[in-house]
């Protein structure tokens, strides 16, 4: 696995370019296309994460390499929100309301239904190899409430953002920001009291995102412009993000902190070190698909005995095969989302 580690890290670094010009940075470095790519990296490593959950090690490499995929923890998700409140943000500034009155239907309505029918196909999955499920535990399970924490707050996020700018006018940009902040460290509050830390501790790093999109500019200027501003950001965020991180493991405010920080960071360090390439890009791409299907193959070869035979080689064949059905989900998805839009005929 240290060996497949290694193979990943020089897909990540395939393509890669750094500028240390001063006064001159990757403009796009914030895309759609860059970000998509840096999405791509984080999903990657969701995979190797989840994966070394049906797999044992022993040996010295295999070992440092768990630990490493370990270390890196909620940090995995953290792109995953931040760009989404960014690309929320930024539609807003350009749509209005038109774009916030369509929330309900275009975000979470779209995502609750792709969560759904892919969860569905993995509860049939999980029962042919024999796990058994009470009908309270489906519609928890189809609820995201017994399965997936990060669509149960991403859906949630979307929701805030809907009520957030139909409490404050569309225009009024910076309060409604702050009134989906309060509604997120409201669910933090509540969310404390029923679920683990995973549910909660990371959702900061959306409204981050949407503050992200108003600073944008002034954000540049202060770190991206001039070289040495960008070394001492990156110096400077990185190790308060490590620091925060190592105390984050025991207490919340330091962990909600950290992941914050580690937001900034990973979009500050793209400024000047871009790291994009085909690979990356479909992954990052075909994120929910990825992250929806990846357990299945994972399921079934755990179930037949073939990850404990040898982990890499089902490490290759659930990646591929997560690949294929990815590929079809998205293609299968499309022409349900246009019957369920009512844009199948347009």
């Amino acid at each position: 696995m240290f060996i497949l580690f290694m193979a990943y890290a020089l897909v990540v670094l395939w393509g890669m370019k750094i500028n240390l010009k001063d006064k001159n940075y990757f403009k796009d470095y914030i895309s759609k296309d860059k970000s998509t790519s840096i999405k791509g990296i984080f999903i990657l490593l969701v995979f190797f994460s989840h994966f070394n959950k049906y797999a044992s090690y022993s040996g010295t490499l295999d070992t440092i390499y768990f630990k490493i995929v370990g270390l890196v923890g909620q940090i995995m998700v953290v792109p995953f929100l931040f760009y989404s409140g960014y690309g929320v943000m930024e539609s807003i500034k350009k749509k209005g309301d038109a774009y916030i009155s369509a929330i309900p239907k275009n975000r979470v309505l779209k995502v609750f239904l792709q969560f759904v029918i892919a969860t569905a196909l993995l509860i049939a999955v999980k029962f042919a190899v024999g796990e058994e499920f009470t009908l309270r535990r489906i519609i928890l399970t189809l609820l995201s409430w017994e399965s997936d924490w990060f669509i149960f707050a991403i859906i949630c996020l979307y929701i805030f953002t809907y009520l957030g700018f139909r409490i404050i006018k569309s225009e009024k940009h910076l309060l409604g920001v702050l009134t989906v902040s309060l509604l997120t460290i409201l669910y933090i509050i509540i969310l404390r009291n029923f679920k683990s830390r995973m549910f909660y501790d990371t959702v900061l790093c959306y409204p981050l995102g949407m503050l992200y999109s108003l600073y944008k500019d002034k954000i540049e200027k202060l770190t991206g412009e001039r070289i040495y501003k960008w070394m001492i950001s990156v110096i400077v965020i990185g190790g308060l993000a490590t620091v925060f991180k190592v105390f984050g493991d025991k207490t919340l405010i330091p962990a909600l902190l950290g992941f914050i920080l580690a937001g900034i960071f990973i979009v500050i360090l793209t400024m000047r070190v871009s790291l994009h390439n085909k690979v990356l890009n479909w992954f990052g791409a075909h994120l929910f698909e990825v992250y929806l299907l990846h357990r299945i193959p994972m399921i079934v070869l755990e179930k037949i005995g073939f990850i404990k035979f040898s982990p890499p080689l089902s490490f290759i064949v659930s990646l591929t095969v997560t690949a294929g059905l990815s590929y079809l989900y998205s293609k299968m998805y499309k022409k349900v989302w246009a019957l369920v839009s009512g844009q199948a005929n347009k």
